[in-house]
């Protein structure tokens, strides 16, 4: 008699116990499913910069990969006959990859659309991917 109330009583404590586990297991694989935390994922407060135009400064006085200021003008690059001058080697780099993405056509241009996209972000640019200083 005794044989059979341990066995019952382990069979149910581990019953209850299973049951605890796998509930709270799927409590969590339904909240915590990595799929769907992407596809529910609410997209982030700052802007993000544009895949088109990324530029940060003027190109004379700036950088237009980083917004950093030029301090030497032997980083420098021509890009739609005007003379655009960079930080580091990492930024001008990364212009002569894909120009189009940190100089406009005119400084006009440049100034107006950095000045405008900046100010649009809600946190200032981090250049950090780019720069090897």
């Amino acid at each position: 008699m005794k044989k059979n109330y341990l066995a019952i009583h382990f069979v149910c404590s581990y019953s209850l116990l299973l049951v605890f586990l796998l509930g709270s297991f799927h409590a969590v694989a339904a909240t915590e499913d990595p799929l769907q935390q992407l596809v529910n994922a609410k997209p982030a407060k700052t802007l993000k910069f544009s895949a088109t135009f990324q530029g940060r400064g003027d190109g004379v006085h700036t950088c237009p990969v980083t917004g950093e200021k030029v301090t030497t003008k032997s980083l420098k690059a021509d890009y739609f006959g005007r003379t655009v001058y960079f930080c580091c080697h990492g930024c001008l780099k990364a212009a002569k990859r894909n120009p189009e993405k940190f100089v406009k056509a005119t400084m006009a241009e440049q100034q107006s659309t950095v000045k405008t996209y900046v100010a649009k972000a809600a946190q200032a640019p981090d250049g950090a991917e780019f720069c090897d200083e």
